[in-house]
């Protein structure tokens, strides 16, 4: 049997790649070896600064999770997005009646995202005690 794999390379692949291989492993005719660069590739969308935060949030191809609870809290561009805080979009669905509120995996998928643009979310606040030092 031949499986013929075409990933893109976005983590979600990959894990699913990790996954598969971690599950069949013993059954798997041949050595599979993977490599991981330290820094994400990057991407060059050939768009100005301005440009990419103008684009909606169906351009990041996020799962339904992440997608649902972006667009549930009326954010419809990278712009909109990166005014937040990563707690800020972890807790998103969480004050709802929805039972498939923001999680982790969720969170980092959008941050992964936006760094395939060069972006990222807003940092979070230092604490009072933080700033007293």
């Amino acid at each position: 049997m031949i499986l013929t794999l075409v990933l893109d390379g976005s983590p979600s692949n990959v894990m699913a790649l990790v996954s598969i291989v971690a599950t069949h492993e013993n059954a798997l005719p041949v050595k599979v070896t993977m490599s991981m660069e330290a820094q994400p590739p990057e991407y060059d969308s050939g768009l100005g600064p301005q440009d990419i935060l103008a684009m909606p949030i169906e351009d990041l191809d996020l799962s339904v999770r992440a997608y649902n609870n972006i667009k549930r809290a009326e954010l419809d561009t990278l712009r909109d997005l990166v005014a937040w805080t990563r707690a800020e979009i972890a807790m998103l669905g969480h004050n709802d009646d929805h039972a498939t509120g923001m999680n982790d995996q969720a969170t980092t998928e959008v941050v992964e995202r936006l760094t395939r643009y060069g972006l990222s979310l807003t940092p979070e606040p230092k604490s009072p005690a933080a700033r007293a030092k």
